[in-house]
């Protein structure tokens, strides 16, 4: 075996390198300092909201994302990256535990213990990573937390953190297509992970500024919206997938009928 052959199987055995990496990043953002103070409620909302999302993913061939993030971004442009990331760890891992554990969840996860340990972890990364991205973007470019300024969000930082998470959640969906070993994704799964990255940034956006303005309720509010959109939308995507998969069997089954025929055909 050349050496071209084996680097992509050591990527893949490193895949534990994410995780590893996301998990110190987390770490970081839960240091005195990073944010306003802590709000329990907001925090409960929002990891409620988180893990449901992580339950209802847009499936694709074989990839799959989520709108978690919609929620972990507004808290974070709304409260900061400490009560971001104590959102995330709390509702993406008790929502990656429910896919991997509960047999009845919406999306379990396929495969053994280490197929379900993997993807959930890397999925754990996908979300977790790129809104931390985010945020830090955010604040380099001189963001405010509406909880702070009771205003919008300054444009040009949210603009700088938008590119900075769809980027990011774009690349880190890549590596986990790779180390997952999923088959390559169609233009239809493209688009709609592009679509995916990009929409919940100027939904935070106007979710923080609402939160900054009206509180909780703006949360339960404006949050509830994408943990009813998802499963809808996770619906008709599998009622699609479902639907071309027969038309595709059909096709198949026609062609071979056609061959058969014209066997006999020949054959008399």
């Amino acid at each position: 075996m050349t050496a071209a052959d084996q680097s992509p199987k050591r990527i893949v055995r490193g895949w534990w390198l994410l995780p590893t990496a996301t998990f110190v990043a987390l770490l970081l953002s839960l240091l005195p300092g990073t944010g306003v103070e802590p709000r329990g409620d907001a925090l409960l909302v929002g990891a409620i909201l988180i893990g449901v999302l992580a339950n209802y993913p847009i499936p694709g061939q074989d990839d799959e994302a989520s709108f978690a993030h919609a929620i972990s971004l507004t808290l974070g442009l709304a409260l900061g990256p400490g009560m971001m990331a104590m959102a995330l760890a709390i509702g993406l891992t008790a929502g990656e535990l429910v896919r991997a554990w509960i047999r009845s969840s919406p999306a379990r996860r396929p495969g053994g213990l280490r197929e379900r340990l993997r993807a959930s972890s890397l999925a754990w990364s996908l979300h977790t990573i790129s809104p931390l991205v985010a945020l830090a973007a955010y604040q380099a470019a001189g963001g405010t937390y509406t909880a702070q300024t009771l205003a919008p969000p300054p444009l040009v930082p949210v603009i700088a953190g938008g590119a900075a998470f769809s980027i990011s959640f774009v690349v880190l969906a890549w590596l986990n297509h790779r180390l997952l070993c999923t088959s390559r994704p169609t233009r239809a799964e493209v688009t709609i992970l592009v679509l995916i990255a990009v929409l919940p940034v100027p939904f935070a956006a106007v979710a923080a500024t609402a939160y900054a303005q009206m509180g909780l309720v703006a949360l339960l509010v404006l949050g509830s919206a994408p943990a009813v959109v998802a499963p809808i939308l996770r619906g008709q995507v599998l009622t699609e997938s479902s639907l071309q998969r027969r038309l595709d069997e059909i096709a198949t089954l026609s062609q071979v009928s056609q061959a058969v025929r014209a066997g006999l055909d020949l054959g008399g």
